[in-house]
């Protein structure tokens, strides 16, 4: 049965009018503070920024975890660049469930590595929201 879906390109961006919920519980707080002070929505784009050593990488585990329970239905999109092995372990650990998919290169593979995997994970995304579901990507890192 042949699909009717529009391809990625030609399909329509719109506002942010639903909101991805990440409070939890009492903890983590953070994940209630970005609820109420930088509330997210789909159909945005975010952009985490701090210097080495803050917690941005444990700020985005909590952001997948948060979609995970509140947004079970959603895929996640996991794309670790060139990150320590024990890392990407932790996220494997610590973040699981039947819509999440991880990518991700260690610091010690070739460069061209990296973007091969944020690649394959764009082109998977694309394919899934062509078929009308809501998709996350979370990368970590930029720099």
């Amino acid at each position: 049965m042949a699909s009717t879906r529009t391809p990625f390109e030609k399909l329509t961006a719109i506002h942010p009018n639903r909101r991805i919920i990440l409070e939890t519980g009492p903890t983590p707080i953070s994940t209630r503070l970005m609820d109420l002070f930088v509330p997210l929505g789909f159909g945005q784009r975010a952009l985490v920024v701090a210097p080495p050593q803050a917690g941005k990488t444990t700020i985005l585990r909590q952001i997948a975890n948060a979609i995970q329970k509140n947004h079970p239905e959603t895929s996640l999109f996991l794309c670790l660049v060139d990150e320590r092995p024990e890392e990407v372990t932790e996220w494997r650990m610590e973040v699981q469930g039947p819509n999440v998919k991880l990518y991700a290169s260690s610091f010690d593979q070739e460069s061209a590595r990296h973007g091969r995997i944020v690649e394959q994970a764009l082109v998977e995304a694309k394919r899934q929201a062509e078929q009308g579901k809501d998709v996350v990507i979370l990368l970590d890192s930029l720099t």
